[in-house]
Formats: structure tokens, C-alpha cells, sequence
């Protein structure tokens, strides 16, 4: 092939190069948006998980003593984590109601300047919707297992311990007093 294109322009260079070459060279931007965009998805992902760990901690720790005089009444552990997980799952849905039409509308957008594009379904997002709910619920369930599990008399007892301090707090007008003498 060099020799006969020599003899027609024998002042042209010949560089043979494949087509896939070519095709990796127009696509070498996309690439590097594909693995920023993946790296910045685990770090976001990482990100949230974190804050749902401390806001699921957070939220069994105020409702300690709810879940031990509900327990102490008789309620079964699964109605405790149904009550502890009713709240995550409402911003759940509350999310993936924002977030997946601002996703199609995105990705859509994106695709637009391809002369070969898919057509997005609602399988996907159900798939994405899915994995999301799965990565919350491994988030907070040990939290959510860890509450439930306690001691209710603990908790119970913490908190006739507040009640008795603020009695003895207010019966003395806020004066310090020695309070394991009025608690026995």
C-alpha cells in the first residue's frame, strides 16, 4: 500500500493507523469522564452513607427510651425496627421522587449529541432505586438491630433518673444539691 501511494504523492507521509485507534482517540475525553464521574460517585455515596450512619446513631440514641418502655409494654422487635425505619424510607421516596426525573432529564441531555443513543427505561432507575435502598438499609441496620436489642430496664432507668432530677432541681429552686442522697 506504501509503494503505490508513493507513487501517486511521493511528498505525503504514509502512517497506516486501524480504525479502532482512531475510534479510542474521539472517544479518549468520554473515557476520562466515565472514571471521574465513577470516582466521584463512590466518594459521594461514601459521603452519605456516613452522614445516614451518624444521623441513623443519632436518632436511636434519642429514642432509647422510647423503644425500652415500648419493649417493657410488650412490642416485638420487629415492630420497633418498623417504627425506627418508617422515617428513612419516606426520605427515601421523597428522594428518588426528586431525583429521578432530574436524572432523565441529564442523562438525556447528555445523550442527545450522539448519533447512537439508548432510550432509558424505567428499569434502570427501578435497578438504581433498588441498590440505593439496599446500601440504606446496610448502612443503618446495625444501628437500627443495636436499639432494639438493649436493655429496656436501662433505658427505663435513665430515665426515672431524669425525672428524679428535675423533681429534685425544682422542689429546691435550682439550688445544687447532693442528688444520690434524694435518689435512694
Amino acid at each position: 500500500v506504501q509503494t503505490v501511494l508513493r507513487s501517486f504523492t511521493p511528498y505525503h507521509a504514509f502512517e497506516p493507523t486501524f480504525m479502532t485507534d482512531r475510534f479510542d482517540d474521539l472517544f479518549e475525553d468520554e473515557h476520562l469522564v466515565e472514571k471521574l464521574s465513577a470516582l466521584f460517585a463512590m466518594l459521594a455515596i461514601f459521603i452519605s452513607c456516613l452522614g445516614l450512619l451518624g444521623l441513623s446513631a443519632f436518632s436511636a440514641e434519642q429514642r432509647t427510651k422510647e423503644i425500652g418502655v415500648r419493649k417493657v409494654l410488650g412490642a416485638k422487635i420487629i415492630d420497633i425496627l418498623f417504627l425506627l425505619g418508617k422515617a428513612y424510607m419516606v426520605l427515601l421516596l421523597i428522594s428518588f421522587v426528586i431525583g429521578i426525573p432530574v436524572s432523565l432529564y441529564a442523562a438525556n441531555h447528555y445523550l442527545k449529541d450522539y448519533a447512537y443513543r439508548i432510550t432509558l427505561g424505567w428499569d434502570i432507575f427501578a435497578g438504581v432505586a433498588l441498590l440505593i435502598t439496599l446500601i440504606a438499609l446496610l448502612t443503618v441496620s446495625f444501628q437500627w438491630l443495636r436499639a432494639p436489642l438493649n436493655n429496656p430496664l436501662k433505658s427505663i432507668k435513665t430515665e426515672q433518673f431524669v425525672f428524679k432530677i428535675m423533681y429534685v432541681q425544682t422542689l429546691y429552686k435550682g439550688y445544687f444539691v447532693h442528688l444520690p442522697m434524694f435518689l435512694k
